[in-house]
């Protein structure tokens, strides 16, 4: 089956360049497991109902190429300024889910809030997996995949997070090492990956079976 790419995006635990080791802060128990967030990381605000576009050019009559929903996340492309548009409003420079500008709303004002870290503690939230000797550990970031219907990427790891794309069988893909499966309420583990996209995608329930093989 071959999925669909390119619908409401977010960005970024993880994003395109984000940093992904897991932090583990000095507070007191229960344990919590937070994931860093990149700076250039920004969540689109929850006032906007229709989401943010991502424009060619800085200018509300330019083509919008994608379309980032209330709350998701996005990235800044690095050193962007502050560009005023004929509107007057202030857009910015993005470089994920795709490249181009989105406004940022009139000077003094922000359509976009800096990314929370993901939280693995909480009912019904992730945990992450223990690592273990099992599966490729290797410095060769390439994997192919073998599920027979493609694997959906998501942005997040989670069935309920945005779809980003997806994957066919026998795609070749990149996960970002050093392999950390996160572990999701229902045991279904899940992969990060940098190509090719960033996100997420299952790589099944920890029973032996994988979704992922090595690059032929």
């Amino acid at each position: 089956m071959k999925l669909a790419a390119s619908v409401s995006v977010v960005f970024l635990a993880l994003g395109a360049a984000s940093s992904n080791s897991l932090a583990v802060p000095s507070s007191p128990s229960p344990l919590r497991f937070a994931q860093e967030v990149d700076p250039l990381c920004r969540q689109v605000s929850p006032n906007l109902d229709r989401g943010l576009a991502i424009r060619l050019d800085p200018s509300p009559n330019s083509r919008a190429i994608a379309n980032v929903a209330p709350n998701e996340r996005l990235q800044l492309a690095a050193n962007a300024e502050a560009i005023r548009g004929p509107e007057g409003n202030t857009w910015l420079a993005v470089s994920f889910p795709a490249e181009g500008y989105v406004d940022n709303g009139p000077p003094g004002t922000s359509h976009l809030n800096r990314c929370q870290a993901f939280l693995w503690d909480a009912p019904g939230s992730p945990d992450v997996a223990p690592m273990t000797d099992s599966g490729p550990r290797d410095g060769n970031s390439c994997r192919r995949v073998i599920h027979d219907e493609g694997l959906t990427v998501r942005q997040a790891p989670s069935v309920d997070a945005s779809i980003l794309g997806g994957v066919e069988m026998n795609q070749e893909i990149r996960v970002r090492l050093p392999i950390r499966p996160i572990v999701a309420s229902d045991d279904r583990q899940w992969i990060e990956i940098t190509a090719p996209f960033n996100g997420y995608v299952s790589n099944g329930f920890g029973d032996g079976v994988s979704n992922l093989g090595a690059c032929l």
